[in-house]
């Protein structure tokens, strides 16, 4: 049985073709938008204005994610020479903000954290607490039930640390 396709959907796989063209067989971007393709053709993704740009931004990230699975368990692909992540994927936002930091970042921003905690306790009994439910996910209204004060009090702790934190980092860009 055929399926009609939209004329959004029409418009975007002849937009995402175009995209495609422009680049050499093979590349990232093409296989970007190559997989943008297969993704606008999904019955599952609804039509809107912002068809192509969510399919490429999808197709980024999925193909980001499988090329750094692929290096993490030492695979590689059957097809071709992709067997390292290229310089212009490791450039790319999306990669870049999926990487875990180094051990030195991650007990540089510990030690900041620290002292911000530190700074904020010493100013309220509960800020250091409330700024630690904050680092573990908690909303306002749980914090505020653990800590067993108000959500009012508890939004006016964290403007309070936003507003250390602030501080913290124009005297620390001043020094």
């Amino acid at each position: 049985m055929t399926q009609s396709i939209s004329v959004a959907r029409w418009r975007a796989v002849h937009k995402l073709q175009t995209i495609r063209n422009r680049y050499a067989s093979g590349s990232f971007e093409f296989e970007v938008a190559d997989h943008a393709i297969d993704l606008v053709l999904s019955p599952d993704r609804p039509d809107n204005k912002f068809l192509v740009h969510n399919a490429m931004r999808d197709a980024r990230s999925v193909l980001i994610r499988q090329k750094r699975r692929i290096a993490d368990r030492g695979m590689y692909h059957l097809y071709g020479d992709d067997e390292e992540i290229s310089p212009q994927i490791q450039q790319d936002e999306t990669y870049l903000a999926s990487q875990p930091p180094s051990v030195e970042a991650a007990l540089g921003w510990r030690q900041e954290f620290e002292q911000l905690r530190a700074r904020v306790s010493n100013d309220n009994r509960h800020a250091g607490r409330v700024i630690e439910r904050w680092l573990a996910g908690d909303e306002i209204c749980e914090t505020g039930k653990v800590l067993k004060i108000s959500s009012h009090y508890v939004k006016k702790l964290r403007k309070k640390i936003r507003e250390t934190a602030d501080q913290a980092v124009l005297e620390h860009g001043a020094a």
